[in-house]
């Protein structure tokens, strides 16, 4: 049962993060309240999905270490973390953040449903 709920808090990390990163892409200069509160809506996401994530690891005795699919969910979670950062600072247009950012969900959901390697 505890699984389900780490699940739920999972996802709603998930939705935290593209909720962070949509706020990202629509907010406009000079308006360091909403600024705040999108990034702590990301930063909310990475945590949820970073706490939840090794919790399940930890609870489904079925994954042995940290098998390869594990290891390159990580590297995209740290991704996010610098896309994130990098689109807010100007060093990437918002348009290929977007992109970039629905490349690696999409990547992240494959990983997950399909633990190719």
């Amino acid at each position: 049962m505890a699984i389900l709920y780490i699940k739920i808090f999972h996802l709603l990390g998930v939705f935290c993060l593209f909720a962070g990163f949509g706020g990202l892409f629509g907010i406009g200069e000079n308006r360091p309240n909403v600024n705040k509160a999108v990034a702590a809506l990301h930063g909310t996401g990475l945590l949820l999905l970073f706490l939840t994530g090794f919790a399940m690891q930890g609870i489904n005795k079925a994954i042995e270490g940290f098998p390869g699919w594990l290891i390159t969910k990580i590297v995209i979670w740290i991704l996010m973390v610098g896309l994130f950062v990098f689109v807010k600072r100007g060093k990437m247009a918002p348009l290929h953040g977007i992109l970039l950012s629905i490349l690696l969900g999409i990547g992240t959901a494959y990983l997950c449903f399909l633990k190719p390697f």
